[in-house]
């Protein structure tokens, strides 16, 4: 009959062949280093605001909700564009494609003012991104006679700072990585001592026949 392990003999065989455990745990420090450090790709976001405003007769400022909230939408769409896309990813020698993904624009609360947000792999670059971007729409609604009903009406109310990290948590990612590690190595522990066992079955079962087949 085979016999069943219990909670206590599982407990006793892990202690038994704690080694395996130690060196799997080692092992998964090591890899949860060499990743969260050197592998895993890391992400930051910089922010920026505009604002759409409506000049009249070069004196006063005015808002125009009505037509204002239909050029706010336009606006929000330009980022990702390619007449932004094109200046831009010369500028930093990264793809349309890439850029484009990069970017989001929110329009909070369907007011006249639009966050425009930029993801890259370095705070700095994620700030530089961001105001890049932001300078270069407003400066292609003054310049671009296209775009001649947004005009000087953009107005940067904030500028974009160092960015902050929004990528996956790393300490998280590397307990997990340890967890599973000594999970793997407990695994092994139960194999080896079960292998072991039956080892030492099998050799007394010999034993046992060969001493019948002595006394015969």
């Amino acid at each position: 009959m085979e016999e069943e392990l219990g909670i206590i003999d599982l407990f006793k065989i892990l202690y038994k062949n704690i080694l395996y455990i130690v060196l799997f745990v080692v092992l998964g420090i090591i890899t949860a280093v060499v990743y969260c450090c050197f592998l895993m790709e890391e992400e930051y976001e910089s922010k920026a605001t505009i604002m759409l405003t409506i000049f009249r007769e070069g004196e006063t400022v005015e808002y125009d909700f009505n037509n204002s909230l239909i050029i706010i939408k336009t606006v929000s769409e330009l980022p990702k564009q390619s007449i932004i896309l094109e200046k831009v990813s010369v500028k930093f020698g990264m793809d349309m494609k890439e850029l484009a993904k990069a970017i989001s624009v929110n329009n909070p609360s369907s007011s006249l003012v639009l966050e425009i947000k930029c993801r890259a792999d370095t705070d700095e670059k994620a700030m530089l991104l961001t105001n890049t971007i932001v300078d270069t729409l407003i400066e292609e609604c003054a310049t671009n006679p296209e775009l001649a009903m947004i005009g000087n009406s953009l107005l940067k109310t904030s500028t974009a700072q160092k960015g902050t990290y929004v990528g996956v948590n790393k300490i998280f990612i590397g307990v997990a990585i340890v967890i599973v590690f000594a999970v793997l190595g407990g695994v092994l522990a139960i194999i080896v001592e079960i292998l072991s066992k039956n080892r030492r079955m099998k050799r007394k079962d010999f034993i046992n026949i060969s001493n019948q087949l002595e006394n015969i």
